[in-house]
């Protein structure tokens, strides 16, 4: 985001069960969650030091990058350990992405190159 934070959420679940066995208060609960979705946040993962343009996950789903304004590209583990900190771009890095192999990191930039990063 703007403030350099990737935050990591999760979807609340409604109530569970056969609408007609609840609460007035528990449907109207599930009729809500299901309509709008809440979300708990679960953490915080701080360490670019500008925007955060995009972040993506790996095939797994254990490993997130992330690739900011400050030119780097970031491997993060879920719980907000730092994995490697790529740098090469000379501008902005606006996206980012694995490659279904999960071998490779893909970036690109406003300095007009793309960067393929194999991952270890």
């Amino acid at each position: 985001g703007y403030d350099s934070t990737i935050r990591l959420w999760v979807q609340v679940p409604g109530p569970a069960g056969p609408l007609e066995e609840l609460t007035k208060d528990e449907r109207y609960r599930r009729t809500m969650l299901e309509g709008q979705g809440q979300w708990d946040l679960v953490r915080e993962i701080k360490g670019h030091t500008n925007i955060i343009n995009c972040v993506c996950w790996n095939s797994q789903s254990n490993i997130i990058a992330s690739c900011s304004n400050d030119n780097t590209v970031r491997t993060w583990r879920l719980d907000g350990t730092c994995t490697a900190v790529l740098k090469g771009h000379k501008d902005d890095v606006r996206s980012c992405m694995f490659t279904p192999d999960d071998k490779y990191l893909i970036s690109g930039s406003w300095d007009r190159h793309v960067r393929i990063w194999r991952l270890i």
